[in-house]
């Protein structure tokens, strides 16, 4: 699996260590919301890490993989509602959290088994997260009394639009692409690659911003 890897590839899977270096080092002066953050890039890159260790790879981290997903999900919106002002939103998201989690316990009950792909949860889950965050972008934009370079959730939303919205029609068409054209499968990870390596990028300049306590 380690030889399938380009040098691409390498630095993705090496990017988060830098938001997670910077945001431990600075772990007491972070807001919550930046905490929960370092946090879920820690426990995604140990499971990244394990899916080269080959017992853990096809037995335990599939459900691991699985469990992140959910975990992602409820942690981005719980952060998302964090820095939101409106009561009403934040029941929106509240109401987010609770479908999800019915949605992705019947997935994983029914037709995205253990042993199948969950293409489907993966995309419901990005189209939600982008749309969260492109909403929450939109409302920092109009509540910010400091300019949007030197506001931290600015890069950090950003980061998630693009890691959300840029890995999507990968996610969706992976199966059809591993079929028909691995050429193609590979073009379409090389983008998913620099799209993470962007992401971790945008993560790091927001913890490197002065911050709030949410």
């Amino acid at each position: 699996m380690l030889k399938a890897f380009s040098a691409l590839g390498y630095l993705s899977f090496f990017s988060p260590l830098i938001p997670i270096s910077i945001g431990v080092f600075k772990f007491r002066s972070e807001g919550q919301g930046v905490k929960l953050i370092i946090y879920l890039l820690s426990f995604g890159f140990i499971i990244d890490l394990f899916t080269f260790w080959p017992v853990l790879g096809y037995k335990i981290i599939p459900l691991f993989s699985r469990l992140y997903v959910l975990v992602e999900f409820i942690m981005i919106l719980f952060i998302f509602s964090l820095w939101q002002h409106s009561k009403r939103v934040q029941k929106i998201k509240w109401f987010l959290m609770g479908a999800f989690l019915l949605f992705w316990i019947a997935a994983n009950l029914t037709f995205e088994p253990l042993k199948k792909p969950c293409i489907i949860t993966d995309s419901v889950s990005a189209i939600i997260l982008t749309l969260a965050a492109g909403y929450t972008l939109f409302m920092v934009f109009e509540n910010s009394d400091r300019s949007l370079l030197k506001n931290y959730k600015f890069w950090i939303l950003l980061s998630f639009i693009f890691n959300f919205a840029g890995t999507l029609l990968p996610i969706i068409f992976e199966g059809v692409l591993f079929r028909h054209s691995r050429e193609l499968l590979y073009m379409a990870w090389s983008i998913t690659w620099f799209l993470t390596i962007t992401s971790n990028v945008l993560f790091t300049v927001g913890f490197l911003c002065p911050q709030t306590q949410t």
